[in-house]
Parts: C-alpha cells; sequence; structure tokens
C-alpha cells in the first residue's frame, strides 16, 4: 500500500498489564472506550457551513452528517457520535478537519478548548488532518487498535465484516498498538507508512504501492480548508496520488 518514503517504523510487545517497554507512547495510548455511554438522542442533521452548536463544534464543509448523543463532561470536554452520510463527507473541528465515507461511524471526544482529544472509529473511513499544537497527542481507538496521534495526517478504515484495520500515517507520527496481542508501532515519517492490525491481533505491512482509499490532493484541501499546508516531503517535489473525483471544498 503506501509507499515507505522517509520512514521509520519500532516494534515491540507490551509487558504484562500493558506496561510499556522501551515505548515512548502517552499513557492514554491504553483503550478509553470513548464508544460506550452514547445517549439515544435524536439524530441530529448538520447544514452545511454552519457551526452546529457550542456543545458540538463541528462546521460541515461538504456532504452530509449527523450528529447525535452529544452530553458534556465532567472535565468540560464534550463527546457525540458522528454519522457520515455521503460518499465525501467533509467536516472540521477547530483546526483540525476531516474526509469521511458513507460507512463511517464515530465517537469524537472534543476538549473545552475546542481541540479534538479522541476519536473512536466503530465503522468507515476518515482521513483526518490535525493541527500541530506543542504537545499534543490525540487519542484513536478502532475495535482492535489503539493509537496516539501527534500533529499528522492520518488515514483509518475500519472493515465490520473480517474486523481489521488500516491506518496509515500520511505524515508526522502515530503511535498504534494491537489491542488483541499488545505488541505497539511507532509510525514516524513525511510520506504514507500505513500497517493492517488483522483480527488475529497481528501488523501486517500492506502491500501496496499506493495509499488506500486516500490521495494526496486530498490532504492538500482539507489542510487548506484549515488554513494550513500538509507538511511532508513529497518525492520529487510533486503530488502522485490523485482522487478519482476531486475534493471541493
Amino acid at each position: 500500500m503506501c509507499r515507505h518514503h522517509h520512514s521509520s517504523g519500532q516494534s515491540m510487545k507490551l509487558g504484562k498489564g500493558g506496561a510499556r517497554t522501551n515505548l515512548s507512547c502517552p499513557s492514554n495510548l491504553t483503550r478509553r472506550h470513548f464508544g460506550a455511554g452514547i445517549l439515544a438522542a435524536a439524530t441530529i442533521p448538520l447544514i452545511p457551513n454552519i457551526a452546529f452548536s457550542e456543545d458540538t463544534p463541528v462546521r460541515s464543509l461538504v456532504g452530509k452528517l449527523d450528529i447525535a448523543g452529544f452530553k458534556k463532561q465532567t472535565d468540560g470536554s464534550t463527546k457525540f457520535q458522528v454519522t457520515a452520510k455521503e460518499t465525501q463527507t467533509a467536516f472540521s473541528i477547530g483546526g483540525d478537519a476531516f474526509l469521511a465515507n458513507d460507512k463511517l461511524v464515530a465517537e469524537f471526544e472534543v476538549s473545552q478548548t475546542g481541540v479534538v482529544a479522541g476519536l473512536a472509529i466503530s465503522a468507515g473511513q476518515v482521513l483526518s488532518v490535525f493541527a500541530p499544537i506543542n504537545g499534543r497527542q490525540t487519542a484513536l481507538e478502532t475495535p482492535n487498535a489503539s493509537a496516539s496521534i501527534r500533529g499528522t495526517g492520518c488515514f483509518v478504515d475500519v472493515e465490520t465484516d473480517a474486523p481489521h484495520t488500516y491506518l496509515c500515517c500520511c505524515y508526522g507520527e502515530v503511535a498504534v498498538q494491537n489491542s488483541t496481542t499488545g505488541e505497539a508501532q511507532i509510525l514516524k515519517n513525511s510520506y504514507h507508512t500505513a500497517r493492517f492490525i488483522t483480527p488475529e491481533g497481528n501488523f501486517a505491512e500492506v502491500p501496496y504501492n499506493a495509499p488506500l482509499n486516500h490521495y494526496d490532493d486530498q490532504l492538500v484541501a482539507l489542510e487548506g480548508a484549515v488554513g494550513r499546508e500538509p507538511h511532508w516531503q513529497l518525492p520529487d517535489g510533486e503530488l502522485i496520488f490523485f482522487a478519482p473525483a476531486p475534493l471541493q471544498l
């Protein structure tokens, strides 16, 4: 799958009880179960290009999505579920931007300051770009993996038929842990490094020479929607992978 330009991967096992061995991952790498306890509230459609509310600070960029079950936490953060309704659904939260397919079901946790602190993906695909805030670590959870995203661009695909997670660190750094075996890897690069986390609890390199279902021009569009450019090193200084349908934001 993704080309391994300017990349590095570190593999290691976690010790008994989840203790880390020579792994510079944060304590919030362990599963936080963001998906638990979503309120069975009425679904609320999001109006394009309008900030939803102070409680769910989502701005729709293209396509349709629903927000449900939002509630304030004791620390002032907000949790809510997002379900995408179109094959290209883009939205932003603060300085972060996301492009989802119509299978995405995810729960977001947004801090009191409007920063995405956690993302739990139950199903579907999402391409994300995160604001590079010093010391920031955004927790990611899927059915069989947990990760810490560190100011980066990344793509996640959660397949539910044969449950596996595909994760690509498009640029930046992602520390990812398989929730079945405890094995962990750090993906640190400046241009597309990906892994499969299999249903059996193993990491597998992705046997493709192109990113799976996400593209360079989409990353440019998402970063542009929040006033940035991708912080990557392109091979030969040019975009390589282009979406079949350009993303217009």
